[in-house]
């Protein structure tokens, strides 16, 4: 069991692996949630307990993604390898306690997301995964810091995908997905300068936000 065991291709993570990195990362939360519930400096919200696989500094920066706007998503690659998706969203749904409050099987969910993780081109500069985890990273802080949960009685979009049955976990997850598979191609322009696009390939070779909600409802316990 370790790190370097949980960078290989999803369906070759050793299940052990998985649950170690699964353990590691309620520790963390739990840890971190505690920690929020006082007054703590910046520098003290870095101590992380001990961990059985992810390296301290993965730990560190989880601790501060949950908070800070101002993030280093450089840092974060580096530090997560790469799994920068896969570890920051299962951390955010578990640190805002999602995956107890709808019982949705964790390794089974961490299993997953290892799967869509794969699905972001390592050669596309832009739609990679690290370019996915600030998404979801942001994402969060809208709904959590930035009041946006505040005011979601009256939110009509938010209402709209309530009556559409989509919860907390699919909203949060969905981000992640969105340009999974999202492979780099050249084009021309007036026949002389090149550029670069993002485009996804064509259905049915990727998945949209509505079939990778659908998907995560298989995470739940017993389906």
């Amino acid at each position: 069991v370790s790190f370097d065991s949980f960078q290989r291709e999803a369906c070759k993570v050793p299940d052990s692996t998985v649950r170690a990195v699964v353990h590691d990362l309620i520790k963390l939360a739990n840890h971190q949630r505690l920690r929020d519930s006082v007054a703590l400096t910046s520098h003290e919200m870095l101590d992380t307990p001990a961990l059985r696989v992810l390296p301290p500094q993965v730990g560190e920066i989880l601790q501060l993604a949950m908070n800070s706007w101002t993030f280093d998503a450089f840092r974060w690659k580096d530090a997560a390898r790469m799994r920068p998706l896969s570890l920051i969203t299962f951390y955010t749904m578990e640190y805002n306690e999602l995956l107890t409050y709808f019982d949705i099987h964790r390794v089974r969910l961490m299993r997953f997301l290892l799967a869509i993780e794969d699905g972001y081109p390592e050669d596309n500069p832009y739609h990679n995964r690290t370019h996915a985890s600030e998404v979801v990273r942001v994402i969060n802080l809208l709904f959590v810091k930035g009041g946006i949960l505040d005011d979601a009685e009256d939110d009509e979009v938010l209402s709209s995908a309530a009556s559409l049955g989509v919860g907390e976990p699919e909203r949060q997850l969905s981000v992640g997905i969105d340009d999974t598979d999202h492979a780099p191609t050249t084009t021309r322009r007036n026949d002389s300068v090149s550029s670069t696009s993002f485009l996804p390939p064509p259905p049915p070779s990727s998945l949209n936000s509505s079939q990778f909600i659908v998907g995560t409802r298989g995470c739940h316990r017993g389906r």
